[in-house]
């Protein structure tokens, strides 16, 4: 379809309303305060104004369908007729919404998760067998008629499908949800017929998974699919939006199709080749030159410079943010606390929308049409680089010694023993995140502070008074490890900017978060240092209220980061570390005051993740080093807690371990704990609280409820590092809410601590236990010295299709395990007449490229009973493995166990086999099997379940484990080994089981 191109454009806006109207009157609703004809005349008002003034700026395509009550995802879930089975029998179709988006006491909402690398949280669709799309396009029509009906030049937005499908949830057994996109093609063909039919010359297909490495066939996908939707016969022209980053190969991909612009984001992705794809001569190219995510002022000078090279390299090219301003508050107009410096560096909503205007007038008229413009520009930049404010030597030298002298705490084990000496909490200890419901009397004692109505006395005394009702109530409930519920705290992030050197606060800065929720992030603009204390007054009143122990609450430096505008002037690793020194230094002094438990939060820890893998690792490099400046400076008996929030924690579960707090606490109750699966596969050792409960929906769950979660996680990891919280922060929850939910969750506490408590404790190394019978029935475990071993042993490999077909001499026998998680390499004995265990491998040396075991404080021990082997023969000798075999792994004082029988496998061993591959497992639960002799050279058809995780490729539930043993037949033969691995050792599959093997390297 011919359009007439557009020049002045925003990929979309916010819908919140300037002062938060839509929050109120969304909140209202679902308290049954207000009717649904309120709600909706106050969302109309919004969209109204919001359109009329984009178009009086000078916006000469204004978006539309970017209003939401909730998530624009879960708009296009009810426009693509994509709800879960759970809600689509509630008749109204808005409460059918809310419920998919907060459930209720029946439903459990959608997941949710950041969306890509921002503090907005998306629902997630939820895609399964019975998913049938269909067109339910009502709301994205009514709000083209409105804004055509106002003589706005309205562009519809709606979220394209490649984006809406990699961002959705397979469930109920469905493959992956991009696996449907053909399903799609016929739902938004007849969509962009019907805006067609109602006047609509272009409309916006959002594509920002493009710009990331989620699916390595999305530019292909895209190809196919816009070439697909561009060849319609009637519909409007299409504009498809890229932005958080650099799009790459689908740049080119869809300058291919028949699409008739295409939008780069230029701020995220700077380095974007647009030159190199000369298929975009005949598109518009929207360039994303002025930041949407970020409040300071654009340079016009480099804008302009930048834009006048692309100006080459397209049909034509209009101007735009680089994504919606969602992220950003909406007019610095609202803000009177600013300096005229600091003022004269920012730019809000309003601000960026008459900046893309003077940059597409330049484009059109020439530089000369906007000279005032530049030269106020031009001015800002000279301004902020001069400031004394953005340069601090004193805390610029302390972080380069601390850094320098290397930010670790003690050995984990060390710190462990020290912390239980001192805090004496029973397993499964019952805890909060931090914040406790903000009453009416906080807000208004609040309110009446900033009004003068009362004096900073009367509002600590009321502040105090809040604190003692948290800490009663929490006694009351039971709980093990209480908090002070931060009464004095508006936001978790702003209460500290307050209180930093570096900051601004805004008064009216906010932008949406999820739903009804708003954040008011602070502007960082220059060097950040810490005068005085800034938690430890409040945490110590509380901790003199209880002989119970109470955490200290702080917000970790990444997370500072990430909730707020950070300047823009400095890598963002010498930021992250400034904010460390001070949070280090608040550390330093609750420790001081007697303060056992310090919880440094991260929940922000995955948002600033970058979007290309490539990238991934350094980022990683000083987030985790900025937590651990934060958190080296306390004792080993100090016990640091950190909580992560809604996000794809498998990205980042490398660098959660890393981080090495004694406690994580991660959101898990929408996504039903498969954190801790994760967790698993990397070997975390340390304490975990996955969340029990989910805080952001009004929902209060049963005791039972909590309970079977609490079950689930258990068989995950032990009882005894295992910790019992909600998801997140009570915040924004009601008084009751929080009560009656924290009753539950220490119920279901106890009776899960009970069950653990009547269960039999696997032995713990050290303890003395009975030597296994030589006929092999199990009889417990203990660490013994490594001179029980002999000193020169003979070893193979062996990479059978089961753990634990380990073969030996009935005197001794040894198993090595592959992998990356303990300090340093073990070699384990399997005590058949005896125990041993063995620390060293002299004739093992070329074994490192198979990545030994490291981080674990423990040893494994094995105790296997096994048949008798078959003396060393010829090119082939088969010998079989039977009876008992135990299993257990250590990982820092915790072991996991499980028995299960399975019949013997036959091992076939290959003679002169020199071949090795690297590609090793890390193992962390180690399925324990039963065997039963059979003949040799039987088979076990039978999977195994295993617990894997940590190598190269990620290997999944069945790998085989390798192992390494002697017998007697070889005695004295020093020859060195190593782990051979088959490609295909993942495939039990019967043509591929003859592949495991014993591997003899001279």
């Amino acid at each position: 379809m011919t359009a007439q191109p557009f020049t002045a454009t925003i990929t979309g806006s916010p819908r919140i309303g300037p002062r938060r109207e839509l929050k109120r009157a969304t909140e209202g609703y679902w308290a049954g305060r207000t009717s649904r004809a309120d709600l909706e005349a106050v969302a109309a008002t919004l969209r109204r104004d919001t359109w009329s003034d984009l178009a009086a700026a000078g916006l000469d395509s204004v978006p539309v369908n970017t209003f939401s009550y909730y998530d624009q995802m879960l708009d296009t879930a009810v426009l693509l007729g994509a709800l879960p089975p759970r809600v689509t029998e509630i008749s109204d179709d808005l409460d059918r919404y809310f419920a998919a988006a907060r459930g209720n006491d029946q439903i459990a909402p959608l997941e949710m998760t950041k969306w890509f690398d921002t503090n907005y949280h998306y629902l997630v669709p939820e895609i399964g067998p019975s998913t049938r799309f269909t067109l339910h396009p009502d709301k994205v029509l009514a709000e083209l008629k409105e804004a055509q009906e106002l003589g706005i030049p309205a562009r519809p937005v709606v979220i394209g499908p490649i984006t809406f499908l990699l961002l959705s949830k397979a469930v109920d057994g469905a493959g992956a949800p991009i696996g449907r996109l053909e399903e799609l093609v016929p739902v938004y063909s007849e969509l962009l017929s019907l805006l067609a039919a109602n006047g609509a010359a272009w409309v916006q297909l959002d594509e920002p998974a493009l710009v990331t490495d989620i699916s390595p066939d999305a530019p292909a996908l895209a190809e196919r699919l816009y070439t697909a939707l561009g060849s319609l016969a009637n519909r409007p022209a299409l504009f498809v939006a890229t932005y958080f980053g650099d799009p790459g190969a689908a740049l080119a991909a869809l300058a291919r199709t028949p699409v008739e612009a295409v939008g780069v984001d230029l701020v995220a992705g700077a380095h974007t080749a647009v030159a190199g794809v000369p298929e975009l001569a005949g598109k518009t190219l929207v360039a994303g030159v002025v930041d949407g995510r970020n409040v300071w002022r654009t340079d016009l000078e480099a804008a302009l410079s930048k834009l006048a090279t692309l100006l080459g390299s397209a049909a034509a090219v209009a101007v735009s943010t680089s994504c919606s301003t969602l992220h950003v508050p909406y007019s610095l107009a609202l803000e009177t606390g600013l300096d005229d410096n600091l003022r004269s560096w920012l730019a809000f909503g309003a601000e960026k929308v008459r900046e893309v205007v003077v940059l597409a007038r330049a484009l059109r008229d020439g530089r000369d049409a906007v000279a005032d413009e530049i030269a106020a520009s031009n001015a800002a930049v000279a301004s902020r680089k001069r400031d004394p404010r953005l340069r601090n030597g004193q805390v610029r030298a302390r972080i380069e010694s601390i850094v320098a002298s290397g930010a670790h705490r003690g050995e984990a084990a060390r710190r462990r023993a020290s912390q239980d000496a001192r805090l004496h909490l029973p397993p499964l200890p019952t805890t909060t995140i931090g914040s406790y419901p903000q009453t009416s009397a906080i807000r208004k004692a609040r309110a009446a502070l900033r009004a003068g109505e009362i004096d900073e006395a009367e509002y600590v005394r009321r502040m105090k008074a809040e604190i003692a009702e948290v800490i009663a109530l929490q006694e009351r409930l039971g709980l093990d490890v209480l908090v002070h519920g931060e009464p004095e705290r508006n936001d978790m992030v702003q209460y500290f900017a307050e209180q930093l050197e570096g900051f601004f606060a805004t008064q009216n800065g906010w932008v949406q978060s999820y739903g009804s929720r708003c954040v008011r992030p602070p502007i960082l603009y220059g060097d950040v240092a810490r005068t005085r204390p800034m938690t430890v007054e409040w945490i110590t009143y509380a901790q003199s209220l209880t002989d119970k122990p109470v955490k200290g609450m702080l917000t970790g430096p990444v997370t500072i980061l990430a909730w707020s505008f950070v300047r823009d002037d400095q890598p963002l690793a010498d930021t992250a570390n400034q904010v460390a020194l001070a949070i280090r230094d608040e550390t330093v002094d609750l420790q001081s005051a007697g303060i056992a438990i310090i919880q440094v939060d991260e929940p922000a820890l995955r948002e600033l993740l970058p979007l290309r893998r490539a990238d991934q690792a350094e980022y990683l490099r000083w987030a985790v080093g900025a937590f651990r400046l934060a958190t080296s400076g306390v004792a080993d008996s100090t016990q640091i807690h950190t909580h992560l929030c809604y996000s794809e924690f498998g990205e980042v579960i490398g660098a959660i371990a890393d981080l090495d707090a004694d406690v994580t606490s991660l959101e898990a109750a929408r996504s039903h704990m498969e954190v801790l699966d994760d967790l698993n596969a990397i070997g975390f050792a340390n304490s975990v609280g996955p969340g029990v409960y989910d805080i952001h929906s009004p929902r209060v769950p049963s005791a039972e409820e909590m309970a079977d979660s609490l079950r689930a996680a258990v068989r995950a990891v032990p009882a005894e590092r295992l910790w019992v919280n909600p998801d997140c922060g009570l915040k924004t929850r009601n008084v009751d809410e929080v009560t009656a939910s924290l009753r539950n969750m220490v119920a279901a506490a106890r009776e899960v601590r009970a069950g653990a408590a009547r269960a039999p404790r696997p032995a713990r190394p050290g303890e003395q236990t009975q030597k296994p019978p030589k006929t092999g029935v199990f009889g417990g475990f203990c660490v013994c010295s490594p001179g029980l071993l002999r000193q020169h042993l003979d070893r193979h490999v062996v990479v059978p299709g089961l753990p634990g077909d380990h073969v030996g001499h009935p005197d001794i026998a040894a198993l090595e395990l592959a992998g990356r998680r303990v300090h340093q390499p073990v070699c384990l004995g399997l005590p058949v007449d005896g125990l041993g265990v063995e620390q060293h491998h002299p004739h093992l040396t070329g074994f490192e490229a198979a990545a030994l075991l490291h981080r674990l404080d423990q040893l494994l021990v094995v105790h296997v009973a096994v048949a008798e082997i078959p003396p060393h023969g010829g090119a082939a000798d088969p010998f079989a493995v039977g009876d008992d075999v135990v299993v257990f792994v250590m990982a820092r004082h915790r072991s996991m166990r499980e028995r299960k029988q399975r019949p013997a496998m036959g091992i076939h061993r290959a003679k002169r086999v020199s071949e090795v591959h690297r590609d090793l497992c890390s193992p962390l639960a180690v399925v324990a099997l039963q065997l039963r002799g059979r003949h040799a050279g039987d088979r076990d058809d039978a999977p195994v379940d295993l617990v894997l995780g940590g190598g190269l490729d990620a290997p999944q539930r069945g790998v085989p484990i390798a192992g390494v043993i002697a017998h007697g037949g070889q005695k004295r033969d020093l020859a060195r080994e190593q782990v051979a691995h088959d490609d295909d050792a993942r495939d039990h599959s019967d043509q591929d089981r003859d592949r495991h093997r014993v591997f003899h390297v001279r």
